[in-house]
């Protein structure tokens, strides 16, 4: 195939084939005919973290994944929880919410700010769980604004 939507579709196949290594192969040639699509690189890095628990190379993907998209969000968000939960680095995994926190508004992503959240409360810190909190609805109130506005249009 020469689309990465077949690529991405063959890798799904395998991953649930249980063929981890014929679907990285796909997940790696979808990325090279379309470096920019999120969809590829979130796959293949969840699939290389939470099937094949390679913490490593999972994160040398959504290193990967955020230098060719770095306005995604989603994918800051895993590599915060994969650092968070995983390598229990959290100071690491706040400069990576962080980022993705940062990326241009109308990317913005309400789920992010409600995993870092949740990880802030369990870690004691009360008070910033709760502006994340608030900063969640907030995003999603101005997301949604702007889509009614579009929409009118």
């Amino acid at each position: 195939p020469r689309d990465y939507k077949s690529w991405l579709a063959l890798a799904v196949l395998e991953r649930r084939r249980g063929d981890f290594a014929a679907a990285a192969r796909c997940f790696k040639r979808g990325t090279a005919c379309a470096p920019c699509n999120p969809h590829l690189w979130y796959a293949w890095a969840a699939m290389t973290w939470k099937d094949c628990n390679d913490y490593r190379a999972a994160r040398r993907l959504y290193e990967q994944a955020t230098t060719y998209c770095p306005r995604n969000a989603p994918l800051w968000m895993e590599w915060a929880m994969l650092e968070w939960d995983e390598a229990r680095n959290i100071e690491r995994a706040r400069q990576l919410f962080a980022a993705g926190a940062g990326v241009p508004h109308s990317y913005q992503h309400p789920p992010l700010y409600q995993a870092w959240a949740q990880r802030e409360a369990a870690a004691g810190n009360a008070g910033v769980a709760e502006q994340l909190t608030a900063r969640s609805f907030e995003v999603a109130k101005t997301l949604k604004r702007a889509k009614g506005s579009v929409a009118q249009r």
